[in-house]
């Protein structure tokens, strides 16, 4: 387990070998054909480097809880080192939690979410334009 000490300097990016915040849209991998995610899409946010999470990695499900309009509501899962990464997240003025789980149209708009709060997308595919 990580001390304090040690999830600060990752976040801050100081220890060698320390990633950036990243997401992966589980819909834009290539294997989403043949392992469909859960629910109206799936994300893993995490601190990577070439070797794999550095500061934890946790999960974002999107789900149709029957809002009229349609919507779907995110839903936040975070396991052991996962809670690094949700804490990189949030430091520093980060965004408001409750804000960041707002309920969304579909998984294109979440992967937008994550962009403009500076997160790096890391997903197989591009984001589609939406101007094309």
């Amino acid at each position: 387990m990580k001390g304090q000490a040690q999830v600060d300097a990752d976040r801050a990016g100081e220890r060698e070998g320390a990633g950036v915040l990243a997401f992966s849209d589980q819909h834009r991998q290539i294997y989403s054909w043949k392992v469909p995610p859960p629910g109206g899409g799936e994300f893993f946010v995490g601190g990577y480097a070439t070797e794999g999470p550095v500061i934890g990695e946790f999960r974002i499900v999107l789900h149709e809880l029957g809002d009229p309009s349609g919507r779907l509501d995110p839903q936040l899962c975070v396991f052991g080192t996962g809670a690094g990464a949700l804490a990189a997240l949030l430091s520093d003025a980060g965004p408001d939690l409750a804000a960041l789980l707002a309920p969304v149209a579909d998984h294109v708009e979440f992967s937008r979410r994550l962009l403009a709060l500076g997160i790096t997308d890391h997903s197989d595919r591009p984001l589609e334009d939406p101007a094309a």
